[in-house]
């Protein structure tokens, strides 16, 4: 007796990639809006025009949902790429001049946070009261300073670093300059434009880790 195999539809793939796309896009503002607790399933699934067995089926929990938005905005695509395999990352690090390297960084620093938008805060203030939520934030975290290390041992193997500066000194630096918690603050707590903070954080980046 012949084993039947799993058949996937290509239509029905792109079809179901369509509806998670429509169920993150209606999310992220109503999850900035009105914050983790407040923004329901039900009310994400109006939004997205979808019903809410369908956002169930998708992500199962909201927690799960706000993770996978998170990860979407994180690169900009649902394309299973962890960042530093990125072009543009892989770009920046490959950048022979530090001073533009850490240029590039900014730039690439300004996208990903415009992506996220007021979702750092969403997420950090929803750790503290869903367990699950917690546990991804400590993750997140642990990923933006494997990161911020990758470019901080970039500069060091180019001997670009301040001479009282080891690689683990300019990563702490780069994580607390470059941290989204601190673009949330001035960019929409203090109204700062992006191109204002773009270049605070590259002047800044400069100063504190290059000659």
């Amino acid at each position: 007796m012949k084993s039947r195999r799993a058949y996937h539809s290509p239509r029905r793939e792109e079809q179901a990639r369509q509806t998670r796309r429509a169920i993150l896009e209606a999310a992220l503002p109503l999850f900035a809006e009105q914050g983790y607790s407040a923004a329901s399933l039900a009310e994400i699934a109006r939004a997205a025009g979808v019903a809410l067995k369908t956002v169930e089926a998708a992500f199962g929990t909201k927690a799960k949902l706000l993770t996978a938005l998170w990860d979407v905005s994180i690169v900009g695509d649902d394309e299973a790429i962890p960042l530093a395999e990125r072009e543009w990352f892989r770009e920046m690090l490959a950048e022979s001049d530090p001073r533009r390297q850490l240029e590039l960084h900014a730039r690439n620093a300004r996208g990903i946070k415009q992506r996220l938008g007021a979702l750092t805060e969403v997420m950090r203030r929803a750790a503290q009261s869903d367990p699950e939520i917690d546990a991804r934030w400590q993750i997140v975290q642990d990923q933006f300073m494997e990161n911020q290390t990758m470019v901080a041992e970039s500069l060091a193997a180019k001997d670009a670093l301040r001479p009282e500066l080891d690689a683990a000194a300019a990563a702490e630096m780069l994580w607390t300059l470059n941290h989204p918690s601190l673009y949330y603050l001035v960019v929409h707590e203090r109204g700062w434009a992006e191109d204002q903070y773009e270049r605070w954080l590259a002047d800044s980046f400069v100063h504190q880790l290059l000659p």
